[in-house]
């Protein structure tokens, strides 16, 4: 009977070391950022833009993202990643004051202006058709 084992006991283990090392880089990803990695999470977002059917601008509210920024301080900037902040690619904004152990921030880019004053931030952005803002939470990890 342990015979019969032994093939589906050695099967069980090549898939768990096929499982394992994905486990893994997912969970230490973030950590490759070092230390001044921030996760965020908004609560609130919404975005007044044209609504193109009947020309009239108006509000919407979307549901709330997660991001998160690591403090390049050497570049005094902050590297921000998320879905709508640029996808795989990092989109940067410059710190006009980036005390991250306040922590006290204010950042931006031509388009967007970050704030974090303590656990909460506010963000907006403008461009020629639209305003997006959002508030939320960040914590240090």
């Amino acid at each position: 009977m342990e015979g019969n084992n032994r093939p589906r006991r050695a099967e069980i283990k090549k898939r768990m070391k096929h499982l394992i090392l994905p486990v893994i880089l997912l969970t230490l990803s973030p950590l490759s950022w070092g230390e001044n990695v921030w996760y965020c999470q908004e609560d609130q977002k919404a975005d007044i833009s044209i609504d193109e059917a009947v020309g009239v601008y108006r509000t919407t509210s979307y549901l709330p993202e997660r991001f998160t920024f690591k403090h390049e301080p050497d570049k005094f900037r902050l590297a921000v990643k998320g879905r709508t902040w640029g996808g795989d690619h990092l989109y940067y904004l410059e710190c006009g004051i980036c005390y991250l152990s306040q922590p006290f921030v204010h950042a931006r880019s031509s388009d967007v202006n970050f704030k974090l004053v303590g656990d909460r931030f506010f963000m907006s952005k403008t461009t020629n058709e639209s305003v997006s803002m959002a508030s939320g939470t960040c914590a240090k990890f």
